[in-house]
């Protein structure tokens, strides 16, 4: 298991591959619908993703993004039990990421990061020990 300090880190690539991505897409990119349970809602966060990847167009960008992804999975099934109202932040960058507002999505995507590097200790935490 990773540390605070290489979770923030991860935080912070996915970050920077997410908004390249979107940078790089047409909008507005296909709604996805997602289970509502934890893990539900962990993946729906990496499908979301890789849906902007997948259509950026850039292979290398989508498999560096599902790797960050990939690397994230452990500690994003404990966000809906940490974070507050992750399931509204889901909807809400899905909606956003199925317009055309480029400038509101990536303000989006940014909040998203803030906020779990907000919440990195009890994340990694969590994940280290099974519970939150």
């Amino acid at each position: 298991m990773i540390d605070e300090a290489a979770f923030l880190a991860l935080v912070s690539w996915h970050h920077t591959l997410a908004q390249l991505a979107i940078a790089a897409v047409s909008l507005p990119v296909l709604s996805i619908e997602s289970p509502q349970n934890r893990e539900g809602e962990a993946d729906a966060a990496a499908i979301l993703f890789a849906s902007i990847t997948a259509r950026s167009g850039d292979p290398e960008l989508d498999w560096a993004l599902g790797n960050a992804a990939a690397r994230l999975g452990p500690f994003r099934r404990w966000e809906s039990a940490i974070l507050p109202r992750t399931a509204q932040e889901l909807r809400t960058l899905r909606t956003a990421v199925g317009g055309r507002d480029r400038g509101k999505v990536s303000d989006l995507i940014a909040r998203y990061h803030d906020r779990r590097r907000k919440f990195a200790r009890q994340l990694v935490e969590a994940a280290a020990s099974g519970h939150a």
